[in-house]
């Protein structure tokens, strides 16, 4: 598993958005482009764009399924029977009712450090 922390370099500005391009912007595109991914933890400090980055790496992805353990408390439930890769994507297909297609599909796990099992381990 890699770490990965969130540093700025840039700023640039669209109409309808001002981001700080960071310097993982381009390690999180090399990440995006293997092809046999493996999970990546990025980890920094609160409110300093985390989600953010994650949101604009998943425009390079055909679905983006992105799952907040603290508005979505449901979800936890699904690591609790145990930590089978396979049993947890059906069961996040079942309740997002979107597809988790290898390759193709960017999931994004939202979590605080109090929702830990699937973090865990």
């Amino acid at each position: 598993m890699a770490v990965m922390s969130c540093v700025g370099q840039a700023i640039f500005t669209k109409a309808e958005e001002i981001y700080l391009e960071r310097f993982i912007d381009k390690e999180l595109l090399d990440w995006s482009k293997q092809k046999k991914f493996k999970p990546l933890l990025l980890r920094g400090a609160r409110q300093v764009g985390k989600t953010f980055t994650v949101r604009k790496l998943a425009k390079n992805f055909d679905n983006f399924i992105e799952i907040n353990f603290e508005s979505n408390p449901e979800f936890r439930d699904i690591f609790k029977p145990n930590l089978d890769a396979h049993r947890i994507s059906r069961a996040i297909s079942g309740i997002t009712l979107e597809k988790i297609v290898p390759g193709k599909t960017l999931l994004f796990f939202k979590i605080k450090f109090d929702c830990k099992q699937g973090y865990n381990n």
